[in-house]
């Protein structure tokens, strides 16, 4: 998964006029927004629906999510502070208030584990109420994800549509539970019905988003003119993925192993290279292939600082396992 959010920051598969802040009401949605919005940022709402699953699914107790709140709020400590270092190094600016701090976080990909908390926190108390309950925070939590978008638009609350804004994670703790709790009950037919049902409902609420949810006003934190990940069809993509997950087991091999485990180092180190990686011209060839060739040159490199620092400093602060 953090091969998709790699190739999200580098958009590898190009832009759209979406992109535009003068061309973005021209935009005719194409192959590059089905692979940039539909595939490549469905990797964030994934992990944390998995997280959130594990967590219900091996009935978890509070010693557990403590485990977790203090890993995740070291892991946010330690890159946070790497990050502030990169950037005195770079000369830039460096948030030295609380307040300023906080949105430094935000504005990182580290913001991932305070939404991974958020999430983890309400599913631990949600595993405590009835499913039919937790279908009907469902529904609710669907539709305030579907109003926040028009709060931004017509009321100018930007915030509230932030890719960071952990709001956008409501839906996955309830999902989470429901799916754990019916999935022992399901024979192929209702798995394979079950899946169809969220692949339309994400199709349907795509198609309501890219007609209703499109403004400049995404511009000021997105830079493009939707939405990021303040969308209920990715809960359903996710939801629906997940389902393939649990009933088709892919089987494994080292290297596949090799990149779980060190998918945590990956999201976490790529930032720091990145922006000289795009930098580097092998000439001669179509941009869309140097851009390939980054893209591979940046993920072998974090790998590598992955690797070097599991041996040189703390394996948990690169690895899964």
């Amino acid at each position: 998964m953090s091969w998709a959010v790699v190739a999200w920051h580098m958009l590898i598969f190009g832009k759209s006029d979406i992109f535009s802040l003068e061309k973005y009401e021209e935009h005719v949605f194409g192959f590059s927004d089905l692979i940039n919005f539909h595939l490549l940022l469905l990797a964030v709402p994934t992990f944390i629906f998995i997280s959130c699953f594990l967590l219900v699914d091996k009935n978890k107790d509070h010693k557990d999510l403590l485990k977790k709140v203090k890993k995740y709020l070291m892991l946010i400590s330690f890159w946070f502070f790497c990050w502030l270092i990169w950037r005195a190094a770079k000369g830039m600016e460096v948030p030295l208030t609380l307040n300023g701090m906080i949105l430094g976080i935000l504005i990182t990909p580290y913001y991932f584990f305070l939404c991974l908390l958020f999430s983890l926190i309400i599913t631990f108390f949600a595993m405590k109420i009835s499913t039919k309950l937790n279908v009907l925070f469902l529904i609710i939590s669907c539709l305030i994800l579907l109003i926040l978008p028009f709060i931004t638009i017509l009321a100018g609350y930007i915030n509230v549509s932030m890719y960071q804004n952990p709001l956008n994670f409501l839906l996955y703790p309830f999902g989470a539970i429901i799916l754990s709790r019916i999935r022992e009950k399901m024979d192929l037919r209702d798995r394979l019905l079950i899946a169809g049902g969220l692949i339309a409902a994400g199709i349907s609420l795509s198609l309501f988003e890219w007609k209703f949810e499109v403004d400049s006003i995404f511009f000021t934190t997105n830079g493009f003119a939707i939405p990021a990940y303040t969308r209920p069809s990715l809960f359903f993509f996710s939801a629906a993925l997940m389902m393939f997950c649990l009933y088709i087991r892919p089987s494994t091999n080292r290297v596949i192993d090799f990149m779980s485990r060190l998918s945590l180092g990956l999201y976490c180190l790529h930032l720091f290279f990145m922006d000289w990686i795009v930098q580097v011209d092998f000439g001669g060839i179509p941009f869309e292939f140097n851009r390939a060739i980054q893209f591979l040159l940046l993920i072998a490199i974090s790998y590598l600082v992955s690797i070097l620092m599991g041996i040189l400093v703390r394996k948990d602060l690169i690895s899964t396992v």
